[in-house]
């Protein structure tokens, strides 16, 4: 700080001193009436706006009349950095750093985990360096009264030298607010904004839907299945940052499902303006993403990434299989197995190659497949199995135009014999479903146990016990028909083993990982309850906690006790249910009795 001397004492002792040793040199000019010393300290300067930012001294000298407490208002502060501790990238996106007055060390303030410029995720280490001027804006405190430094989260990089975004951007731009925050009328960013500060720092009641652009490439947790963003109405807009928000209907996000930069998204849920700074959605995974693109997150988006989260009902479709294998490395194989859907285009096999009258009775099929049925696009399945992975026995078991739902793990294989051609494929592979049907009578198990004329059918109401079903014990269940003509199908599908029923004091059809029971009602099936066995100790036998089914729409399980599930508003004649595991592992769901509801 520069201080003033009008005292004629100091001039009268500098004398002294020098006329007592006349051989120094006199190393000042005579001083003035009103000569500055500095002592290297820096005058506190600015108001904490942002047409005049505090500097360092500033807001140090500010911070200390807060005490403990935060500021209730947002101030602008103008420093160099100094020192970097962290550049979080990733989910976090945050960085703590400290800056002051001259860039060096010395009477500094901290920034604790703040936001990269426009309050977006720093995704990049050379995104802020030592020796950058900063302007950073945020709420302030003098942390146990000892630490002055920008709230913890509640701050963001205003601007770097001299701009306020990385591609050398002016102001923030804005926008009109328009939209009502229904389905119909969703807010658009600037809307949101408005709203959010109209609700304040406490979550809202009501739950509001809001459109924008993705400001930034985001991708989803993969523990959480969630993923935050920001969202702006135009290019280097205001920002409403969507914060950990989940999947289409709340369900999680398949791990590593990316929102890019520039997609269309609509989210849904409580908003507020977070400590009065942060206009964004409340809560982890309490909000979640309607659309991406005018898409559901379950749909891929346009965007395929190598993630599995496809079922039996709801496979790949074969522009999905085919980006996944693409992405792979060079004659990587995946190390999950997928579901896909297409139709048969040819055979690479011959009919001498396949069949009781060939000459080398391969037990497996080269074939084709594609979406449209056309030989464009075609994933090549490479020594496929037959339905439930029985081996082909004939060479017409499939055509051309059949379709197909396999199970199998995807391939970028590299021909080097034909020039490294890229060939993504599926192998390992098996049918599960061929022209709509699981198994059952076509399959060529060789041990099929059909059952018959079970249950006991009362109004629109069907039941039956485990033994009705009419199958042998210990043996593959495959099909049964019950009272009043309902057929209840059990498949291996991808699961390592067969369902089988056992009889005794716990009678039961046992339904391991990935099995599935698929029902074809004499009309339209509104539920499906099941009875299971008791526990044996802590072991449960009510199945998967993600199995589903599907009719009109999917269903989840609802277990309603140890030994009682139910499927409910399902609403067709024919519904699969699957006793789904990310692993061919899991809880057995022991079938001892099953209730179908029929719609009235």
């Amino acid at each position: 700080m520069k201080k003033t001397f009008r005292n004629l004492m100091a001039i009268a002792i500098a004398a002294m001193a020098f006329t007592a040793c006349e051989d120094v040199p006199e190393p000042y000019n005579v001083f003035d009436d009103e000569q500055t010393v500095d002592d290297g300290t820096i005058t506190a300067q600015g108001s904490g706006t942002v047409a005049d930012p505090y500097n360092v001294a500033g807001v140090l000298a500010y911070v200390q009349t807060l005490g403990t407490a935060e500021s209730t208002e947002q101030v602008y502060v103008k420093g160099i950095v100094a020192s970097i501790t962290e550049i979080a990238q990733g989910n976090y996106g945050n960085a703590t750093y400290t800056i002051s007055d001259d860039g060096t060390g010395n009477d500094v303030f901290t920034v604790y985990r703040s936001k990269n410029l426009g309050n977006t995720n720093f995704t990049s280490a050379d995104q802020l360096a030592v020796g950058d001027e900063v302007v950073v804006v945020g709420k302030v405190v003098n942390y146990n009264g000892r630490t002055p430094e920008f709230v913890q989260n509640a701050s963001y990089l205003y601007s770097r030298n001299g701009k306020t975004t990385d591609e050398g951007g002016s102001e923030t731009a804005s926008s009109d607010p328009k939209g009502t925050g229904t389905q119909a009328d969703p807010f658009n960013v600037a809307a949101a904004i408005a709203k959010c500060k109209e609700i304040g720092e406490s979550p809202s009641t009501e739950k509001y839907y809001v459109k924008g652009i993705a400001a930034e490439t985001a991708t989803a947790d993969a523990s959480f299945g969630n993923a935050s963003f920001n969202i702006v109405d135009v290019e280097n807009g205001e920002k409403f940052y969507c914060f950990q928000v989940a999947g289409t209907d709340g369900k999680k996000m398949p791990s590593g499902y990316t929102i890019k930069k520039g997609d269309v998204v609509v989210v849904y849920g409580p908003i507020y303006n977070y400590k009065g700074n942060t206009p964004e959605t409340a809560g982890k995974s309490a909000a979640y993403v309607v659309s991406v693109n005018g898409k559901s997150t379950e749909g891929g988006n346009d965007n395929p990434q190598p993630t599995n989260n496809s079922t039996l009902n709801n496979p790949y479709t074969v522009a999905q299989a085919l980006a996944t294998a693409n992405s792979l490395d060079d004659n990587a194989t995946t190390t999950d197995s997928y579901y896909i859907k297409g139709k048969v285009t040819r055979k690479a096999n011959t009919a001498d190659e396949i069949g009781p009258n060939s000459e080398k009775k391969y037990s497996d099929m080269n074939y084709y497949i594609s979406d449209d049925g056309s030989q464009t696009s075609e994933l090549y399945v490479y020594r496929g199995k037959f339905l439930d992975g029985a081996d082909f026995t004939d060479y017409e078991q499939i055509k051309e135009g059949d379709e197909v739902v396999i199970y199998g793990q995807l391939q970028k294989y590299i021909d080097a014999r034909n020039g490294n051609a890229v060939i993504p494929e599926v192998k390992n592979s098996k049918i599960v479903k061929l022209n709509g049907q699981v198994g059952g009578n076509d399959n060529p198990n060789p041990n099929p146990q059909p059952g018959g004329q079970g249950g006991t059918l009362n109004g629109n109401v069907l039941t039956v016990n485990a033994a009705e079903f009419g199958f042998s014990t210990d043996v593959a269940a495959s099909t049964a028909t019950l009272t009043g003509g309902t057929k209840v199908t059990f498949s291996k599908a991808s699961g390592s083993s067969d369902p089988k029923f056992y009889s005794g004091d716990y009678a039961s059809v046992r339904v391991y990982a990935n099995n599935t029971i698929a029902i074809e009602g004499s009309k339209k099936i509104a539920s499906i309850a099941i009875t299971t066995t008791d526990p044996s100790g802590s072991t449960k036998y009510n199945g998967s906690d993600l199995a589903y089914a599907e009719g009109s729409a999917r269903v989840d399980v609802v277990k309603e006790s140890d030994t009682s599930i139910k499927f409910d508003g399902l609403n067709s004649n024919n519904v699969t249910i699957v006793n789904y595991s990310e692993k061919n592992s899991g809880n057995q769901l022991r079938i001892s009795q099953m209730v179908i509801t029929f719609a009235e």
